[in-house]
């Protein structure tokens, strides 16, 4: 049987899950290099530990081609394909709200200790969404996705957060990471769909995302709302998540010499772009303002060699 998988692909995302586990446990270490830890969200920059997410983003767009053509090549309708995309983001975005809440818990108030509330969550997030056997029979699929289901809703309800004076229910605080990574693949995912892998269109809506990300921190507004009120993180999720799925299709559609003349030449112009607008604003990935960051595409390169 043949080797669908890509390689460079692969080891672009198992260096980013490395280097996930290696900042995540920064927090537990004494003096270590600033340079490694998250920058506070208004200080002028960017750490080794703010690469990860933007990164995580960029390899999650490079899938996204490839996964929707390889169901169109199985015949299946887009409209097949876009609900598959939703209840993939819907299970981002219900284990982000859960992820968020776990920390803030009060035990006494919900009866039940934050340790056990955890193991709870994650016994439901496997019984939801494994890939269960296909030797399974599909009842019992159906009854141990609903166990799940149930352990999740009683878990919400039974949920509290705060004090005895002002308790805190279950609420999507934040989307949290995995929440945010549920957006960025769902618009993404949704538009490369329905524009049908058409790359003008899809770079139309990059540029559309990033010049959003610029609106929002400059206050711009829409019928009186806030940009950044109608766009889920002011469009930088959006943009990564973009800049990774063109970059897949621009290495499918142009031989090797071009494709990186292209990747390389629009990573320049990208952190020239960047450098021109660090003079109006900080660097800032809490803030989601990373303006020098969108030459990811021309980075990509080393990893494709």
């Amino acid at each position: 049987m043949k080797n669908s998988r890509i390689p460079s692909i692969d080891v672009f995302r198992g260096l980013t899950m490395l280097l996930m586990i290696f900042v995540n446990d920064l927090w537990t270490l004494r003096a270590i290099p600033s340079w490694l830890e998250h920058a506070e969200a208004n200080v002028d920059f960017l750490g080794l530990a703010d690469t990860v997410f933007p990164c995580f983003l960029f390899i999650l767009g490079m899938s996204i081609p490839l996964g929707v053509d390889a169901r169109l090549t199985k015949r299946e309708s887009p409209v097949r394909i876009s609900g598959h995309i939703v209840v993939r983001t819907l299970a981002l975005l219900v284990m982000g709200v859960f992820t968020v809440n776990a920390p803030d818990i009060n035990s006494e108030l919900t009866g039940l200790s934050s340790a056990w509330f955890q193991i709870l969550m994650v016994t439901a997030f496997f019984l939801i969404w494994n890939v269960y056997p296909k030797t399974f029979a599909p009842v019992l699929v159906r009854l141990l996705q609903g166990m799940g289901v149930l352990i999740l809703l009683v878990l919400a309800v039974r949920f509290r957060g705060g004090t005895p004076e002002n308790p805190q229910i279950f609420r999507p605080q934040w989307w949290g990471i995995l929440g945010l990574i549920g957006w960025g693949y769902g618009v993404s995912a949704l538009l490369y769909v329905w524009m049908k892998g058409t790359t003008g269109a899809l770079v139309g809506a990059f540029f559309f995302f990033t010049l959003a990300t610029i609106a929002a921190h400059a206050d711009w507004q829409v019928a009186g709302f806030p940009l950044q009120d109608l766009i889920l993180g002011n469009g930088a999720f959006h943009a990564f998540t973009m800049a990774g799925l063109l970059t897949t299709l621009l290495l499918r559609k142009q031989d090797s010499v071009r494709g990186v003349s292209f990747l390389v030449g629009g990573g320049c112009l990208m952190l020239g772009a960047g450098f021109i607008a660090h003079a109006y604003f900080i660097t800032s990935k809490i803030q989601l303002r990373l303006p020098g960051c969108f030459c990811v595409p021309a980075l990509h390169y080393w990893y494709m060699r």
